[in-house]
């Protein structure tokens, strides 16, 4: 169980994720997909092998991911 506060987090991470999504055209995934065991269906997708480089190449895209965001708002705040 958490903190009152790390709750607080963990649901404006989840808001924040879900609008970025939904701007960005992301689906939500279906009610039911999956089996029964609560599979969400990524064990039947073809990932690669982890190699080395790989976690700074994340680190990488999330960055991109984060400042093309706060790119758009600021253009968005400007136009106002």
């Amino acid at each position: 169980m958490f903190e009152p506060a790390r709750s607080v987090k963990v649901i404006v991470a989840t808001m924040a994720l879900h609008n970025l999504c939904e701007r960005n055209g992301v689906p939500i995934p279906q009610e039911g997909a999956g089996d029964d065991r609560g599979n969400d269906g990524l064990d039947d997708l073809p990932f690669p092998p982890v190699r080395p480089g790989d976690a700074q190449d994340g680190v990488d895209a999330r960055q991109r991911v984060i400042r093309r965001h706060f790119e758009r708002r600021c253009e968005r705040n400007l136009s106002l």
